[in-house]
């Protein structure tokens, strides 16, 4: 019967189901030396299972908050992330939508403006000319332009030397 009673114990302990009563009989029982051969091992296991008490650390519970908080942390959705997905998707649908608009899908198709290569050759040489002579007046602009800032830097600098000069005389 104690036996039976004792097995009954056991498997409620390993299941985590007993009480520190209990807990304490089993202990008595497997500490006595009228333990039956046949639980022998169960013997053994329980007394090392038990052998030890465990202390527990005084900033335990303080450690535990800390790191559910960490995990806690870690797996909520990054909304930032998503909020410039959903932007950039809703701005390329836009685009999309908008650029479709303006296009006339279905309409008329451009023809060449030019009835043979000769005539389009010639063309795209006026374009070409235009766009050189275009460039070229730019670049005058821009030599001009530096021109005038060399000037410039030549007469500021005429100047410093005379403030510097003023305030040489100043401090004798």
């Amino acid at each position: 019967m104690e036996k039976d009673r004792m097995k009954q114990l056991l498997e409620k302990f390993y299941d985590g189901q007993t009480t520190e009563q209990e807990e304490r009989v089993l202990k008595e029982f497997f500490q006595g030396n009228d333990v039956p051969d046949s639980m022998l091992k169960e013997k053994e296991l329980f007394l090392q299972l038990t052998a030890h008490e465990v202390a527990v650390p005084s900033d335990l519970e303080e450690r535990l908050s800390q790191k559910i908080d960490e995990w806690d942390r870690a797996s909520r959705p990054r909304t930032f992330q998503l909020r410039w997905i959903r932007g950039i998707a809703a701005s390329v649908i836009v685009l999309l939508t908008v650029g479709s608009l303006l296009t006339p899908w279905g309409g008329p198709t451009r023809k060449d403006t030019c009835a043979t290569v000769e005539e389009a050759y010639a063309e795209a040489q006026k374009a070409l000319i235009m766009f050189s002579s275009s460039v070229n007046k730019g670049l005058d602009q821009v030599e001009v332009a530096g021109e005038k800032t060399t000037k410039t830097m030549h007469h500021v600098d005429k100047q410093l030397k005379l403030l510097d000069k003023q305030l040489q005389q100043v401090k004798k």
